[in-house]
């Protein structure tokens, strides 16, 4: 395939647009179902089984204490919880081998869900995802993670299958696994619909990019670093609409940001006031057959 160079420093031919997709989507979150359900799990505690009464109840928050929770097997959230640390730097959860994701969907189609105000460390190994929220049959509606950081684990982030989709304040880094070279990211977004990602780290991922875009339709990505990923900053393949706004991507082992495709380009483009220096084979690249600036 051919790529061409595109400038970096592009005008925003579709800004209502843009702000109309950012509108609807924190518009859906401003509808989600509210509980006054709260539960508080001491350091120690059995994080599931909070959880689990939680979405009996019918939702509600679960909230982690400060310090460091230990998992033996994958943490399992459900639709209409907030799980909700004391702080990034304060509420740790780490799994305690390589064989399981840390957090994951506990069945399809789920609604309502956060997670918020804490760390997730896992293992760089192929069967260890940070974050693992994905349908294979239907859609999850209106799922937020926010001040969260995802570190060490074998996929970062993967989202798949998702209606409205925020991101918001998260520190995705040092994600990836040594055998999944090109294939393991930061922060992976598939299949998704109304998708914002907004003042987010996304460096460092030891075997991949630190945004990977594959089948998405309307994703705005704004004030966001992705630098010094093994392979790409940012990449969006096969997606109809795909905004990038005042966000860098430097010091990247391939292309710093790319629009290409799997089957079909990607179309749709808004790429604005975005610093991309100093990546190994390019800066801004896109595939014959994408559309948009």
């Amino acid at each position: 395939m051919q790529y061409k160079e595109l400038n970096v420093d592009i005008k925003i031919k579709k800004g209502f647009l843009l702000f109309a997709v950012v509108f609807i989507s924190c518009a859906c979150f401003a509808q989600n179902k509210v509980s006054t359900y709260s539960v508080t799990v001491p350091l120690g505690g059995d994080i599931q089984t909070y959880i689990n009464q939680a979405a009996s109840a019918g939702g509600g928050t679960v909230n982690l204490s400060a310090g460091t929770y230990t998992l033996s097997t994958t943490l399992y959230i459900k639709s209409n919880i907030t799980l909700n640390g004391a702080g990034m730097s304060l509420t740790n959860i780490q799994i305690a081998d390589t064989l399981h994701n840390v957090i994951e969907d506990y069945a399809e189609g789920l609604s309502n869900v956060t997670i918020q105000n804490l760390k997730v460390i896992g293992k760089n190994s192929v069967t260890c995802f940070g974050i693992l929220i994905q349908a294979l049959t239907t859609y999850h509606n209106n799922v937020q993670i926010s001040n969260v950081e995802v570190t060490g684990a074998g996929m970062g982030v993967h989202f798949k299958r998702i209606n409205n989709l925020n991101i918001t304040n998260c520190n995705f880094h040092h994600n990836g696994c040594l055998s999944q070279i090109g294939y393991y990211h930061n922060l992976y977004i598939r299949s998704c619909n109304q998708v914002s990602v907004s003042n987010c780290y996304l460096n460092n991922s030891i075997s991949a990019n630190g945004l990977n875009v594959s089948y998405c339709k309307n994703i705005t990505v704004s004030n966001c670093i992705a630098d010094n990923n093994y392979f790409r900053g940012m990449r969006a393949a096969d997606t109809d609409g795909f905004a990038v706004l005042y966000s860098s991507m430097n010091g990247n082992g391939d292309v710093g940001l790319l629009a290409n495709a799997e089957v079909t380009p990607t179309i749709n483009i808004n790429w604005y006031k975005c610093s991309v220096n100093n990546n190994r084979n390019g800066g801004v690249k896109t595939i014959s057959g994408v559309t948009g600036i």
